[in-house]
C-alpha cells in the first residue's frame, strides 16, 4: 500500500521537478482512498 503521510512529500518533489505524470500516478491511489473512505484516516480502518 502507500504511505499517504510520507506519498505526498514524494508527490510534491515529483511536480517540483516537473515529473507530472508520474506524480498524478503516485497520488491516484490516495486520492482514490480518501474519496473511498469518505475522508483521510492514517490507518486502514474508517472512523
Amino acid at each position: 500500500g502507500d504511505w499517504t503521510w510520507f506519498g505526498g512529500r514524494m508527490v510534491q518533489q515529483l511536480i517540483r521537478n516537473g515529473f507530472y505524470a508520474e506524480a498524478y500516478e503516485a497520488v491516484a491511489p490516495m486520492l482514490d482512498r480518501v474519496i473511498q473512505q469518505d475522508g483521510f484516516f492514517e490507518s486502514e480502518a474508517t472512523a
